[in-house]
């Protein structure tokens, strides 16, 4: 690892330290097994994973825990996303918040970048960056998919709902006229 990539991985780990101790303050979090919290470290470790460069242990560090608890909590995300409507939200919110800091984060990188760039190779920092870009993109469509597989399952839920309901409300149609020929 590079000088400068050294010095990048520690400013996203402290950029991401402060961020989740304001986490842990606003949503009071604690270290401990209760489902609340670890849906909190799980979806603030996959969000970490997807927006930053930092490692497994870096993160485990982070929300003082082991690298296994990342690897954990990445592994599962698809699953908790898919099925569980709070890890979803929380996900969501960190993501969003996470996404709008790292892009503040890049910008500062990028301007230092542009400092730089007479000196670098034109052509190797345009692969560098479609590489990159791939890789984001490539991201981007898993989450995308994971996303679109939750809709898609809450939309099969809601049509078979709206099935049963239909049936019931036939049903009460019908004992309602059954009932009105009583009379």
């Amino acid at each position: 690892m590079t000088r400068e990539n050294t010095l990048i991985a520690v400013d996203q780990e402290l950029m991401l330290k402060d961020y989740w101790d304001s986490i842990c303050q606003v949503h009071n979090i604690q270290d401990n097994r209760e489902r609340r919290n670890i849906i909190y470290k799980h979806a603030f470790s996959v969000c970490c994973r997807e927006y930053s460069s930092l490692s497994l242990a870096v993160v485990g560090k982070i929300i003082n825990k082991n690298h296994a608890t990342v690897l954990h909590a990445v592994r599962n995300h698809s699953s908790n996303y898919l099925y569980d409507k709070t890890y979803r939200g929380i996900y969501d919110t960190i993501a969003e918040d996470m996404s709008e800091k790292m892009m503040e984060y890049n910008k500062g990188v990028d301007n230092l970048l542009e400092k730089r760039i007479e000196r670098i190779d034109a052509t190797a920092f345009n692969s560098a960056m479609v590489k990159l870009y791939k890789t984001k993109m490539e991201k981007q469509k898993e989450s995308y998919d994971v996303k679109i597989a939750a809709l898609t399952k809450d939309i099969s839920i809601l049509k078979k709902h709206l099935k049963i309901s239909r049936k019931r409300e036939q049903y009460l149609n019908a004992e309602c006229l059954r009932l009105k020929n009583l009379l």
